[in-house]
């Protein structure tokens, strides 16, 4: 970008920042070209992109814009807002084009007027003698004037990636857990007694909460480890920018998913671990960044190495890993697409889940494979003093048994 132009781009960015506390975003591949702006609290314009481009280009680059206003508004979380395309240069704006739009320029302004909401702004470009010491100034300026906010702001901090961090402790919590108890009894036992799904139990004695705690048990300390590095990164990238509501949404789902479809599909195993609910939070984040257009080769070579720790690990269970992504793939259409395809994902979702939940629960056969493990399970409950809820389980276990 030649230094003109970009000397007049940051004078509109110094405007819209310091005037009406909007903030900047990049979208790198294109930050040669233009800038955007954000500030959901402005009833006006909540979003707004300052180019150099003509505004002839527009028609041509509608989908990458769109995609940009989409990741945008889904980032700041807004249901409603407002689209403002600043041109600079001398462009004949018509009445019909794609976005409110204006062109400005020094002594000219073209298009929709907006001086109303932002006094000054027919001003705001003008010519300098030296664009660098222009660009030096602004800039200080504006860091100048993000300090004094700070110092003037009394916020209190909320924690942030909330239920990453709660997840990831009780994780690790329960992994010590089961370190103890693997200490008296062996590990198969101590796994289904924190809460593996584990189909004698989850289906055979009804405990479907299991297809929630299965998540929170971890066999070793690397598949820990992988695991909760991943969701950290993960919820790094998505949990803020999402919200923790629909981020804390999406990984649930996707981890009752994944054990729902690993229970139709497999034999009776154990399983344990939250990489259901993984996948689905790369499935969303991979389709929110490419749609967003800040999928860059750092975030894939992540992703992938992620995928490939878990994947490489023992005992995968690959079908519940399928409907992780399946689930991450359609609470994508269920958040961020648009409306019409929102309703159908919630209908599919709903099918999905509905579907899943008669197939298993309509499975003819459980084999139990552990029996002495089963029996171990009791005894963990009896020494743990809930004699009678362990003496109640071995009767209904005998049940199950009995039917199989």
């Amino acid at each position: 970008m030649n230094s003109v132009n970009n000397y007049k781009i940051t004078q509109l960015m110094h405007f819209f920042f310091t005037k009406f506390n909007y903030k900047t975003v990049i979208i790198s591949e294109f930050s040669e070209t233009e800038i955007w702006l954000v500030n959901p609290q402005n009833p006006t314009y909540q979003i707004i992109r300052v180019s150099i481009n003509s505004i002839e280009q527009v028609i041509y680059e509608k989908e990458r814009i769109n995609n940009a206003i989409e990741m945008l508004a889904n980032r700041l979380r807004l249901k409603e807002y407002h689209f403002l395309d600043i041109h600079i240069g001398h462009d004949e704006v018509l009445d019909n084009e794609l976005y409110d739009s204006l062109a400005i320029d020094d002594n000219y302004y073209d298009g929709i007027d907006v001086a109303y909401a932002y006094p000054g702004i027919k001003k705001a470009v003008h010519e300098v003698a030296d664009p660098d010491a222009e660009i030096k100034y602004l800039l200080n300026d504006m860091n100048e004037t993000a300090k004094n906010a700070i110092k003037q702001k009394r916020k209190i901090k909320k924690i942030p990636m909330p239920v990453t961090y709660v997840t990831m402790a009780l994780c690790i919590i329960n992994f010590l857990i089961s370190l103890y108890l693997q200490s008296r009894y062996d590990s198969a036992s101590a796994m289904i007694f924190l809460g593996a799904d584990y189909k004698t139990f989850t289906l055979g004695l009804g405990q479907f909460w299991r297809f929630v705690t299965y998540a929170f048990v971890h066999g070793s300390f690397f598949h820990l480890f992988v695991n909760m590095y991943s969701l950290y990164y993960l919820g790094s990238l998505l949990e803020d920018q999402m919200g923790s509501l629909k981020y804390a949404a999406v990984l649930f789902l996707s981890i009752i998913g994944g054990g729902l479809l690993n229970g139709i599909f497999s034999e009776n195993t154990i399983i344990v671990g939250i990489s259901g609910g993984l996948y689905g939070l790369m499935a969303l984040y991979l389709i929110l960044a490419y749609r967003g257009g800040y999928l860059n080769q750092g975030a894939i070579i992540q992703i992938i190495a992620i995928n490939l720790f878990i994947n490489l690990m023992g005992g995968v269970a690959i079908f519940c890993h399928l409907g992780g992504l399946i689930v991450g793939i359609i609470t994508y259409l269920c958040f961020f697409d648009i409306k019409i395809r929102r309703k159908f994902a919630a209908i599919l979702l709903a099918i999905f889940f509905l579907a899943g939940s008669i197939r298993y629960v309509l499975n003819p056969v459980i084999r139990p494979l552990y029996g002495g493990t089963d029996a171990e399970v009791v005894s963990i409950y009896a020494d743990m003093g809930l004699r009678n809820y362990a003496q109640d389980l071995m009767g209904r276990l005998y049940e199950v048994y009995a039917r199989n």
